[in-house]
């Protein structure tokens, strides 16, 4: 098991390869600015079977589902932020969402769609965001995640007990050869590891809409 170092109390940005159990402990940095309706109508729902041929999968794992807030309100994701620390009891449960908000759609009180969980709670450990496609407010792996504190921005992807990083701007960039990297470069584009949608994630202006349209498209093999 590696774990990820920190540097000034926040997350490395070296090529650090993290598990379900890695550590890393936050700095105090400024909250991103809330985020704003995503624009798009209602989402695309996805089968499961779908999304299984093109790759991702939901955690069959049972999870407890956590009410966060976003532009459609109140809306249930699962709790899906796993170990921080060693040991973590707070681990898949909703002290890592309690200050978590979302941009997508919520359907029937569950969020639905390509969303972006911006991932904060009582026991996070340190802010970070998650682009990915959300079945009943569970979330379909491989995702996307960026680091929402510490300098210069990650961007990495999350398997299941498995996260990588891609791109930390300004030191290294395996976004061409690690793990899904390229895969999402593919679908999403090549500017998706840029530092415009890092600062956008971080301000809340992340052009949701225009990325989740690349995903379905992707999915559903048009």
């Amino acid at each position: 098991v590696r774990s990820s170092l920190i540097c000034s109390g926040r997350p490395s940005n070296q090529r650090a390869e993290y598990t379900s159990s890695h550590v890393v402990t936050a700095c105090s940095l400024p909250s991103p600015a809330a985020p704003t309706a995503s624009g798009t109508t209602q989402p695309v729902i996805l089968s499961k079977d779908l999304l299984l041929s093109r790759g991702f999968s939901l955690d069959d794992r049972p999870r407890p589902m956590c009410s966060i807030q976003g532009p459609d309100g109140p809306c249930q994701v699962e709790a899906f932020v796993w170990q921080e620390s060693a040991p973590d009891p707070a681990a898949y449960t909703c002290s890592k969402l309690d200050r978590a908000t979302y941009l997508g759609h919520c359907v029937d009180g569950y969020l639905q769609g390509v969303a972006v969980v911006f991932a904060d709670g009582t026991t996070k450990a340190y802010r970070d965001a998650y682009l990915s496609y959300f079945s009943t407010g569970r979330m379909a792996y491989p995702a996307l995640f960026s680091l929402l504190e510490g300098s210069p921005p990650l961007f990495g992807v999350i398997e299941k007990n498995l996260g990588y990083g891609c791109v930390s701007f300004g030191r290294w960039d395996d976004s061409k050869t690690r793990g899904w990297c390229p895969k999402f470069m593919a679908i999403y584009g090549s500017d998706i590891f840029s530092e415009a949608n890092a600062k956008a994630l971080r301000e809340g202006t992340f052009d949701l809409s225009h990325y989740a349209a690349k995903f379905i498209k992707y999915v559903q093999g048009k």
